[in-house]
């Protein structure tokens, strides 16, 4: 177990870390307000479905979906073997 004193500098790097990550959101315009993030939640929609907008899938999304694979086998056979 480790000492108090060992606790002690761990408790005040993290407090110093802490703040200079909260600098960092604000420099970023983020906001790290414990309350507003709890006020922010929001309920698991069991329906999420319903937020979907439909739409056809044409020939020219699935050619652009199927792209990102092209040539990946040769890149798993190079990887693996």
């Amino acid at each position: 177990m480790r000492s108090t004193e060992e606790l002690e500098k761990r408790i005040q790097y993290l407090e110093q870390e802490n703040q200079y990550l909260k600098h960092l959101l604000s420099d970023a315009g983020i906001s790290y307000s414990e309350k507003e993030i709890i006020e922010n939640v929001h309920e698991y929609d069991p329906n999420q479905r319903a937020r979907m907008i439909p739409r056809e899938i044409t020939e020219t999304d699935a050619k652009v979906f199927f792209s990102m694979f092209w040539g990946a086998h040769g890149c798993i056979q190079q990887t693996y073997h």
